[in-house]
């Protein structure tokens, strides 16, 4: 599940609540970055059909082991 904090409204309504961060569950987070790799799988695919620059695949499979990462340093929400 995501948590979803509420930012401070000044005294008006306090049943107010909107979303100032989200974060995701250690879960999210890997089910997103199994995503992220499959999308860099797919980009390295199209990429050694059509363009000699991995460069932009390279950065989405950064982000997904960054989030995997995450994931596996214990996060928790």
């Amino acid at each position: 599940m995501t948590t979803v904090r509420p930012i401070p409204n000044g005294g008006r309504d306090e049943g107010a609540v909107v979303a100032s961060q989200v974060t995701p569950t250690v879960e999210e987070a890997r089910a997103f970055a199994s995503l992220l790799r499959r999308a860099s799988d797919r980009l390295d695919a199209y990429e050694e059909q059509s363009h000699p620059d991995r460069r932009f695949s390279d950065e989405i499979r950064a982000a997904a082991d960054d989030l995997l990462a995450w994931a596996g340093a214990g996060a928790t929400t």
